[in-house]
């Protein structure tokens, strides 16, 4: 992985109050799913990669999962203010990185 994506990893982790290994596992608990789409919206938003690079740094996920991911965050972002204080948390955190 990337130094980039790695610190884009570390702090949506931070946000969402999750370890790395949780971040890399394939179980479907909530803001285990939440943190990945996340992470993976930061980076495609930012040109760090395409869906297929991106699936392929994150563990094999096929580029659909990736760009489903992308889309649900957005909404979820939209919808939620929960969900938006996160993404602010994680834009503060990578404050000079991205």
């Amino acid at each position: 992985m990337t130094r980039y994506g790695s610190k884009i990893m570390t702090a949506c982790c931070t946000a969402y109050g999750i370890t790395r290994k949780q971040f890399n596992t394939r179980r479907r608990f909530q803001h285990w799913v939440e943190c990945r789409f996340m992470c993976w919206m930061i980076l495609y938003r930012n040109g760090h990669a395409k869906l297929p690079a991106l699936g392929r740094e994150f563990g094999g996920w096929h580029h659909g999962t990736i760009r489903h991911g992308i889309h649900r965050m957005e909404e979820l972002i939209k919808l939620h203010r929960a969900d938006r204080r996160k993404f602010n948390k994680v834009k503060h955190l990578l404050k000079g990185v991205i």
